[in-house]
């Protein structure tokens, strides 16, 4: 329903907001989880590489590029 995963890919922990006590489940299987920790902070970090400004106006450029001929 978002784009929640698009932006967090592997490097989040997801849990349905309208299910009571999934964030709950979802932080007392995390913290615990060290090595699941440390590869969710890898995963953040080359997920971020995803999102650049250089990366963004291409894209915008790309679009463009289609609408105008």
């Amino acid at each position: 329903n978002s784009s929640l995963s698009e932006v967090g890919g592997p490097a989040a922990a997801y849990f349905d907001p309208l299910i009571p006590g999934a964030l709950t489940l979802a932080l007392s299987e995390l913290i615990p989880d060290d090595p699941r920790r440390q590869q969710m902070k890898t995963d953040g970090y080359q997920q971020a590489t995803r999102f650049n400004w250089e990366h963004t106006a291409s894209g915008h450029r790309d679009v463009y590029k289609k609408l105008l001929g």
